[in-house]
């Protein structure tokens, strides 16, 4: 439905969730306690591959990467594609909810915040997300 929706906008649409993703498949992409290992993600030749694709689309394009999480602070899209991207010289605009724009230009580096590093200065998502090692709730159980 959203290509078709996209589509009707007149724009394109291209689905790189697979390689963009914030879960991706195999056990060796997450921590003991299921948060994403964002380090060797990035470097995946399907990432770096996908990565190259939307920095060409870029300089024909204006490119909008969608993720269903609305603060930044927990999203892969920023945690891990944005900070590759900024790296490379990009910059990136955040829409929020409420229609904010927020900007973030030049490299960020794990010393550079709480946002990219946990208490061991690993690089990877702020939250559990395997769906392997996920906690059963009361909601769940």
């Amino acid at each position: 439905m959203l290509p078709e929706l996209v589509a009707e906008a007149g724009a394109k649409y291209l689905f790189l969730g697979k390689e963009l993703g914030g879960r991706p498949e195999g056990d060796g992409f997450y921590d003991a306690e299921g948060h994403v290992l964002y380090g060797k993600v990035a470097e995946q030749d399907w990432f770096e591959e996908a990565i190259r694709r939307l920095e060409r689309g870029a300089e024909q394009y204006r490119v909008a990467i969608m993720c269903s999480e609305e603060d930044p602070t927990h999203c892969h899209r920023r945690l891990l594609v944005s900070r590759v991207l900024l790296d490379h010289g990009m910059t990136i605009a955040h829409i929020r909810k409420s229609g904010q724009v927020e900007i973030e230009s030049g490299p960020m580096k794990l010393s550079e915040g709480a946002l990219f590093e946990d208490e061991e200065g690993l690089w990877r998502s702020s939250l559990s997300v395997s769906r392997a090692r996920r906690q059963s709730t009361s909601s769940t159980a």
